[in-house]
């Protein structure tokens, strides 16, 4: 497995192979020291690759870190719970402190240009909105829906866009300065949209946004996108 993880070693990153192989070398070795550091290197290799962060708990657990163990065993329990969120991992591994906000950012364009690609001929599409909490952080989250006109099918994308936007608040609230970052960000989604020949028609504002539908249709406007913002359910219901 040495071998083979070091033949391995220059290829790109995320490297799943490498970090599957230096994971099995942590749980094979007899040394501890030698075990911390294989895990290590795994987790450095692929931080996606839950395993390899399982085998650095158990290899620490072995070299009598108790506390770090600890840690790594609570980051593993942060990313599962954050994983049941979304439909991409990508926000988990932000929020177990996995990755970089940067790692994050680049993985989610690799996802959205493999989505972009996969997309049928339309003639527009229609937005929804959502901001939704993970462990402490807010996330934007905006889908797709549109009509195929190869097949005339309706179909949609959960999550073209998932966003960090800001901190949680203790009242799961927004305040002024995270709705001016919300409604930024989600008109440079409409406008690269409309360059990419997918003109958005409307934005259904849902969970974290319902009440600030007027916000953002003025936010919009103001950056010249014509398009009608509604809520989900009404804010009286």
């Amino acid at each position: 497995w040495a071998m083979v993880s070091a033949f391995f070693a220059e290829s790109p990153d995320p490297n799943l192979p490498a970090a599957l192989c230096h994971a099995k070398v942590s749980r094979l070795v007899e040394d501890p020291e030698r075990a911390v550091a294989e895990a290590t290197e795994a987790v450095a290799r692929c931080p996606e690759y839950v395993e390899a962060h399982s085998a650095l708990a158990a290899a620490l657990g072995a070299r009598g870190d108790r506390a770090a163990e600890a840690r790594v065993a609570e980051a593993i329990r942060v990313y599962e719970t954050a994983c049941k969120a979304f439909p991409w991992y990508g926000p988990a591994l932000l929020e177990a402190r996995w990755i970089t906000l940067d790692r994050f950012d680049r993985y989610q364009r690799a996802r959205q240009a493999v989505l972009f690609r996969a997309l049928p001929p339309v003639k527009g599409v229609s937005i929804t909105a959502t901001l939704q909490v993970v462990i402490d952080r807010h996330f934007l989250v905006v889908g797709l829906n549109f009509l195929d006109k190869r097949t005339w099918i309706r179909q949609s994308v959960d999550a073209y866009e998932i966003l960090p936007v800001g901190p949680a608040r203790l009242d799961d609230d927004p305040d002024d300065h995270l709705l001016d970052t919300v409604a930024t960000k989600l008109a440079h989604i409409l406008a690269t949209l409309n360059r990419r020949g997918l003109p958005p028609f409307t934005v259904m504002c849902g969970q974290g946004l319902v009440d600030d539908v007027d916000h953002l249709q003025a936010h919009l406007r103001h950056n010249n996108l014509s398009v009608v913002v509604y809520p989900a359910i009404s804010p009286d219901t």
